[in-house]
């Protein structure tokens, strides 16, 4: 199979059904599959298996008479890991697609992360003193512009390669702005509709969005390797839509369960 800028991993060609027949051959050591890649899987089911210790330790503490709250609020909290995962596969997806445009992985990674933090501080400030934006469409508006950048990014980047390094930088660094913004909303959004439904797992919440953005990018390059760059980027769009669904359900069930009081 010809090896493309979607899934640049040549190396890669070592099989999981042929790994005993290899470690026999290798003179059953185990250091030849951490050179092949096979540290990735060992890497994500560490951190997977702490990051379920962090998440469900305080489940385990609660105090019975929470519990109520906690499980009407658990659906909830998956939004926050939705957001966690579509955050990070959608920035390692960016970062891969202008390694090439920067001409050095660190210099993606230094601008695009730039972009996206300071873009997604400013939507996040945004939340809080434009009550329009805070509504759950913009998970739809999140979704939509990361497929249309699937798309489209391809062209812009071509378009702007002849261009000299301070003038790309400049050009990336406004290019992913958008995207930055609105994917700085989701968050806050979701935990001032959370501390409606129950304060005690604001913290909680905290810590599955932390976990899950820790985990999501060892995913993310697993699943390049296998399927390719795109097809992460789509799944990063799929988790905000599923988010939408979640936060537009959970958002109608608290303003039901809250309590009428008749008029005198």
């Amino acid at each position: 199979r010809a090896v493309r800028d979607d899934r640049p991993f040549s190396h890669y060609y070592l099989k999981f059904k042929n790994i005993k027949t290899v470690y026999n051959i290798m003179g059953e050591k185990w250091q030849y599959f951490m050179e092949e890649g096979f540290i990735l899987p060992a890497l994500f089911v560490q951190v997977l298996v702490f990051s379920l210790l962090l998440m469900l330790f305080p489940a385990l503490s609660k105090e019975r008479e929470n519990r109520k709250k906690t499980k009407f609020a658990g659906w909830f909290l998956l939004y926050f890991a939705l957001l966690g995962i579509g955050f990070m596969f959608i920035e390692i997806s960016f970062i891969q697609k202008i390694i090439l445009l920067l001409e050095n992985p660190s210099y993606a990674v230094a601008v695009l992360l730039t972009s996206i933090l300071i873009s997604s501080g400013i939507g996040s400030l945004m939340s809080y003193r434009t009550a329009i934006i805070r509504m759950p469409h913009a998970l739809i508006v999140i979704a939509l512009l990361v497929l249309a950048y699937s798309i489209f990014l391809p062209d812009i980047i071509e378009a702007i390669s002849p261009y000299s390094m301070p003038i790309k930088i400049i050009a990336v660094f406004f290019i992913f702005m958008p995207p930055g913004i609105l994917m700085g909303i989701p968050f806050p959004t979701g935990l001032k509709v959370l501390g409606q439904i129950d304060e005690t797992s604001i913290p909680w919440a905290w810590a599955i969005n932390g976990c899950f953005s820790v985990l999501a990018p060892v995913l993310a390059v697993l699943l390049a390797i296998m399927t390719g760059f795109k097809t992460v980027l789509w799944l990063g769009a799929a988790a905000y839509l599923a988010a939408f669904f979640i936060f537009s359900f959970e958002s109608l069930r608290a303003s039901e369960q809250k309590p009428h009081h008749p008029s005198e």
